[in-house]
């Protein structure tokens, strides 16, 4: 007896083995087709992602089994935030789970992100996204969608793409930032594991959605409102003796953009991506710009344009604050200045490395102002696309908000240099602005290398736009190229004033 029972027992555990091992290799196989099939259309970059007309939002709870707010769905909108007003989609299915009255993921997406400007009529709620098989095969088979960008944590997206590919969808992914503990994250990974097991076993057997319904439209791409305005703006600079660059951003959304992808000479508009470098050097060492740099006769050149030299010229050594160096060189354009900081926090390579990390491309920092001093050509080399520079105004203004931001705001905002440029048509209009501006050398034929302005507005009505006009190479005098300037930003206030 107990020889059978052992037997019995043998059998039972050989059994478990041999199921263990076939689930184990099931596993692996899934795991490493869906990784290899997907792994080229997820995205971290949001500038490298393709337009889609589309998007596709994951459904998860807003709140954690905590009762606390909910990293993955915040994160999950504010991505599809991000790429809404890039405008690299136009509309957002929010689908996820609402069986009950008390568990709506799909309601609280909706809310969400009309709470973050989402118009409601560019989110199409879809309540039956029980699953992401659901959600996937609905927005083919329901909403239409042949091609989508998906929008979900990366391990999630990898799942979701290769359930597109099965439905026919041509779809790329951008991944949400997930923030977890070593642990959590492979609690997690397991979890998506099996779910993979799953979507293979649901595939393998041709399941379908809870619920599919009838055909719900979702309207072609509304056009750009802009449009006007870059039309305008093009006829303006048409017939004019100057290399000019445009780019304007309105709430983050629709954007203008003349010229906007050549690379300008920044000049002294790049001490504005110095300046957030500093704040990024200083919250990294929990340091404040109240905190001083040690300034030696040797850092402060006499032949180059420097306000501070008033005060500090006759000094061998002065421990000045981050604060009064940012002041000097963002509202008068201190050249010395500008340098003692980029040397504070390692030198041209550390700015540029700190604008990449922002993941806008088309700002290029490699040379200081005395690097530029020495041989002009370097100018050229320190260079933005106006649409770069305006992304960049329109992050900075947007999602920078701690204090050290703030602060260079405020010395942006009372900027004392380029009063006859972005500023001159708003001094009137209670706008706020924050700006700066760049000059440059006269070149060898007479005209001037470039003069630039680049910054943020917030009008009267609430409507908040940034904008980046790049003058090179132009024939005129700097009055006549200030006022260029000028017009530019009153014809771009005015029409979004009156299209608001």
């Amino acid at each position: 007896m107990n020889n059978k029972r052992n037997i019995i027992f043998r059998r039972i555990g050989l059994s478990l083995a041999a199921l263990a091992v076939v689930v184990t290799i099931f596993t692996v196989i899934a795991n490493v087709v869906v990784e290899r099939s997907t792994r080229d259309r997820i995205y971290d970059n949001i500038d490298a992602l393709p337009h889609n007309r589309v998007a596709l939002l994951l459904g998860t709870s807003p709140l954690n089994r905590y009762g606390t707010p909910n990293s993955y769905f915040t994160n999950r909108i504010n991505t599809a935030v991000k790429l809404f007003r890039q405008g690299k989609i136009d509309y957002i299915i929010v689908s996820g789970d609402n069986h009950t009255r008390q568990y709506d993921e799909t309601t609280a997406m909706k809310d969400s992100l009309m709470a973050h400007g989402i118009p409601e009529d560019a989110i199409v709620p879809d309540y039956a996204g029980f699953r992401t098989l659901d959600s996937v095969v609905r927005a083919k088979e329901v909403f239409g969608c042949d091609s989508l960008t998906i929008i979900s944590q990366a391990d999630h997206n990898a799942r979701a793409l290769y359930l597109a590919e099965k439905s026919g969808i041509e779809a790329v992914a951008i991944a949400a930032p997930l923030r977890a503990g070593r642990l959590v994250r492979v609690r997690l990974a397991l979890r998506e594991w099996l779910a993979r097991d799953k979507m293979m076993l649901d595939l393998l057997v041709g399941k379908r959605p809870h619920f599919l319904g009838e055909k719900i439209e979702i309207p072609q791409s509304p056009s750009n409102p802009y449009a006007p305005l870059k039309e305008k703006l093009t006829q303006y600079i048409a017939d004019k003796n100057a290399r000019i660059g445009i780019a304007v951003l309105v709430n983050g959304r629709y954007s203008v953009s003349i010229n906007g992808d050549y690379a300008f000479p920044m000049l002294s508009v790049y001490k504005f991506p110095i300046a957030m470098a500093v704040a990024e050097y200083c919250r990294m060492r929990d340091i404040d710009f109240s905190d001083s740099c040690l300034v030696t006769a040797g850092d402060l050149h006499r032949d180059t344009y420097s306000p501070m030299l008033k005060k500090y010229a006759d000094v061998d050594t002065a421990s000045i604050t981050f604060d009064e160096l940012l002041a000097y060189a963002l509202q008068q354009s201190d050249n010395n200045a500008s340098d003692i900081l980029l040397n504070c926090i390692g030198g041209a390579a550390s700015a540029n490395e700190y604008v990449s990390a922002t993941g806008i491309e088309g700002v290029t920092i490699k040379w200081s102002e005395d690097d530029m001093h020495i041989d002009v050509s370097r100018c050229y080399e320190n260079s933005a696309t106006p649409v770069a520079m305006a992304k960049l105004m329109w992050t900075f203004d947007s999602q920078y908000n701690d204090t050290l931001s703030k602060r260079i705001k405020q010395l942006m905002e009372s900027c004392e240099t380029g009063q006859a440029r972005l500023a001159k048509p708003l001094i009137e209009s209670n706008a706020v602005i924050g700006h700066k501006t760049g000059t440059g050398f006269i070149n060898p034929d007479g005209s001037l290398m470039a003069v630039n302005d680049a910054g943020y507005v917030h009008l009267p009505d609430g409507t908040h736009y940034s904008i980046a006009v790049f003058m090179a190479d132009s024939y005129y005098d700097m009055e006549h190229t200030e006022d260029i300037i000028a017009d530019i930003s009153e014809m771009t206030a005015e029409f979004i004033t009156n299209a608001n």
